[in-house]
């Protein structure tokens, strides 16, 4: 049996991966000399990642969003 969460856990689990996203692109941007093709995809793979899970939450009925 496949158990499907509820908004709040569907919004949890995003805010979780959404967090997740965000730290990884500030260690990457802090790497000294992270230059070149690589890093600028691996920045631009983050942004877009970021970008998708904070659109899926502003799908989320208003209820459950997270507070800032």
């Amino acid at each position: 049996m496949i158990v499907q969460p509820d908004d709040d856990g569907r919004r949890a689990i995003l805010n979780h991966e959404l967090d997740k996203e965000r730290d990884a692109l500030r260690r990457l941007q802090a790497q000294e000399g992270a230059g070149g093709a690589d890093a600028q995809l691996a920045v631009n793979r983050h942004q877009s990642n970021i970008r998708a899970l904070e659109a899926e939450l502003q799908r989320l009925p208003a209820s459950v969003r997270r507070q800032p």
